[in-house]
């Protein structure tokens, strides 16, 4: 795939070239496919307006002059929930990285450390099958010079603000947040355990002071409504409160499962804040180094999604403010940086408890020149795929990379995907569970059009 790198025409010509070495993954696609094909799993229209509306949006999008590229390629790559393997895998396939043996940290860059830019979309933590290792990836990238943007998602969002609500379990709107984590984070924690024994507490609470420390009082429930009215709707309230519930559940049967009690929990957590929160931990730079979003050319680079207020707030002020307030936010109430407009763009599928976007915010996202979200978040089984949102072109990457995820949805094999954003004005979707590399090119939306007989 070092085509990709090249400066000159994009070759889509001939079979894709991978780089091979004994840690590849073999099931890579061998031909280029348009993206926007008679395959209806490559393509969707998530809603669906008047046949005047669709066709004015689709020409509008297939307009490839209202189109602006970056100046070199962008390498975006989400949801890893703590899968280095497949994290490596993905950058191997597409030539950036050369393997000079197993482990996670023996790699060096196969091209030009400024020949591309490499953006995470998110969920870095949690799931499994090592945290630790993906950090110290993702760290070492950074030391060789690699031009990388970290971006927020709601896993890694909802890690810290769990962090920073222990021992606050009698506050009424962040109470919960530690327990709302989920069982998911539980094998985290005993890595942090069986990693960093030095750094467990010699004296600790007792069991019941540490289950105090974490979990909401029994009439937590009950303030928290009250405390809640006015900011979230009461069905809001009603689906946090059915979600704790079971999160408690879950959360208690897969300590005992793990073979964790409630002590073990709270050093688990103490050595988190040491490597995470203090300034000399291994890990200080991971939160600081996390983005809300980030433009390039027409193109947005997001976890989750957009909403009217932050679209408007994008097209006002500026990205760059935004990011300003997503930081600042991270050090404020967890209760109002979650449940937020910021919180939304971390978090949403677009269901009806989430921040809406209508034609007030595709309008304030073309404002301030962006045409597509490129995202994650929304996890797929057969690569990546493009939706039309709202008018917006959303351009979904999440393709169920972490290990965990497949066993458990029926993927089979190690994961392996990377979405390019080429300068010669075309995006290219490869999967390791789709037989095609996908091109999408904005003249797609032509034969888009003549397909839906528009």
């Amino acid at each position: 795939m070092k085509r990709f790198y090249r400066p000159g025409p994009l070759d889509l010509s001939s079979p894709p070239v991978y780089p091979t070495s004994p840690w590849q993954a073999q099931r890579l696609p061998r031909t280029f496919q348009p993206w926007i094909h008679h395959d209806a799993q490559s393509w969707y229209l998530s809603d669906t307006p008047s046949v005047d509306k669709l066709h004015a949006c689709l020409t509008r999008l297939g307009q490839t002059q209202a189109w602006f590229w970056p100046e070199k390629p962008i390498l975006f790559l989400t949801d890893l929930h703590a899968d280095a393997q497949a994290f490596l895998a993905s950058l191997e396939a597409c030539a950036w990285i050369q393997r000079f043996g197993p482990g996670p940290e023996e790699f060096h860059l196969a091209q030009p450390r400024d020949a591309a830019r490499l953006i995470l979309g998110g969920d870095c933590l949690d799931k499994g099958p090592d945290n630790l290792a993906l950090l110290r990836v993702i760290r070492r990238l950074r030391d060789l010079g690699t031009d990388l943007t970290l971006l927020a998602g709601n896993h890694d969002l909802r890690l810290l603000l769990a962090m920073r609500s222990i021992g606050a379990t009698d506050c009424p709107r962040n109470g919960h947040f530690f327990v709302r984590l989920g069982s998911k984070a539980i094998p985290f924690f005993r890595q942090l355990l069986d990693t960093y024994p030095e750094l467990r507490p010699t004296h600790l609470p007792s069991a019941d002071l540490c289950r105090a420390a974490l979990l909401p009082a029994p009439d937590w429930p009950e303030r928290f409504a009250e405390a809640a009215a006015g900011r979230l709707t009461p069905e809001q309230i009603k689906r946090e409160l059915q979600r704790l519930a079971k999160r408690v559940n879950a959360f208690s049967q897969r300590c005992q499962v793990e073979g964790l009690n409630w002590q073990d929990i709270y050093a688990a957590t103490r050595i988190w804040q040491q490597l995470f929160l203090q300034a000399e931990g291994e890990f200080a730079w991971f939160y600081p180094s996390l983005q809300l979003l980030e433009p390039s050319a027409s193109l947005l680079f997001i976890h989750a999604g957009c909403d009217d207020s932050s679209a408007l707030e994008l097209a006002e002020r500026g990205a760059e403010v935004l990011n300003q307030r997503f930081r600042a936010a991270l050090l404020e109430e967890p209760f109002q940086l979650y449940f937020s407009s910021l919180g939304n763009m971390v978090r949403t599928k677009y269901r009806p408890q989430d921040g809406h976007l209508s034609q007030i915010g595709r309008d304030a996202l073309e404002r301030a020149g962006i045409l597509a979200l490129v995202h994650g978040h929304r996890n797929l089984h057969l690569g990546q795929r493009i939706t039309l949102r709202a008018g917006v072109l959303n351009v979904e990457c999440d393709a169920s990379l972490n290990l965990a995820t497949r066993s458990q949805e029926g993927l089979e094999g190690e994961g392996c995907a990377v979405t390019i954003i080429h300068p010669e004005g075309c995006i290219l979707g490869l999967s390791n569970d789709y037989p095609s590399i996908r091109v999408f090119r904005p003249e797609q939306m032509a034969a888009l059009i003549q397909r839906l007989n528009l």
